[in-house]
């Protein structure tokens, strides 16, 4: 996962539970696949992932369903954890885990500029970041060609935001001040100008391009 060549599909077990039928399919893999069931998001959030922990799909591909009773929510998501040792370290690093463009695929975001959910049973690591896609295709075009979308949800191509707009600069902002956005990310030239941002992030936000409505609760920009 630390290489830019190395990716990991989540796919099989998935396949494995519809197939070969729920906790059988589990025994035999070792790890817990997505469950075809689709539980509704919260009142005010969505929830991401289905309930399913991404401290464990990251950090040992395994699709652990976390309890409602834990949860941290990011970016407008809910996410939950089985424990709360996955829940600190989510918290101590929210953008590590929480999944990329909040679940939308990355490639329906380059391809046709609108904001699809993807889907768990087309998930893929790389470089230590959670993508869902809405089919194999696009997941296979991902794969051939990773530098093309990966970083497709970094806001300004990294450039800080309130230097961009409230100043008409080109600055390069800084990882160590960034944030996340309605699943952009946004870098900052320092605490500053972040704060800045935080404050009032509808002025210097990118508008978000959203795609057709359809209501899904696997996270995404079109499930609220």
């Amino acid at each position: 996962m630390k290489s830019s060549l190395a990716s990991l599909v989540l796919t099989g077990l998935f396949s494995a539970f519809v197939m070969g039928g729920g906790e059988s399919a589990h025994a035999q893999s070792g790890s817990r696949s997505p469950s075809p069931t689709r539980p509704q998001a919260t009142a005010s959030h969505t929830l991401a992932l289905r309930g399913y922990c991404p401290v464990c799909v990251i950090g040992s591909s395994a699709w652990m369903p976390g309890r409602p009773d834990i949860t941290s929510v990011y970016d407008g998501f809910v996410y939950r954890f089985p424990s709360g040792e996955q829940k600190a370290m989510f918290d101590a690093s929210p953008d590590r885990f929480a999944t990329v463009l909040n679940g939308d695929s990355i490639v329906s975001y380059v391809k046709a500029h609108k904001r699809v959910p993807g889907k768990l049973e087309y998930a893929l690591i790389h470089d230590g970041r959670l993508f869902l896609f809405t089919s194999e295709e696009e997941r296979l075009a991902f794969q051939k060609a990773p530098s093309t979308f990966v970083n497709a949800d970094l806001a300004f191509d990294g450039q800080c935001a309130v230097c961009r707009v409230a100043k008409q600069e080109s600055v390069p902002g800084k990882p160590e001040f960034a944030t996340r956005y309605k699943g952009l990310r946004y870098y900052f030239v320092d605490a500053g100008t972040r704060q800045m941002f935080l404050a009032n992030p509808e002025k210097f936000a990118v508008p978000v391009t959203e795609g057709p409505d359809p209501r899904s609760s696997e996270g995404g920009s079109a499930s609220r």
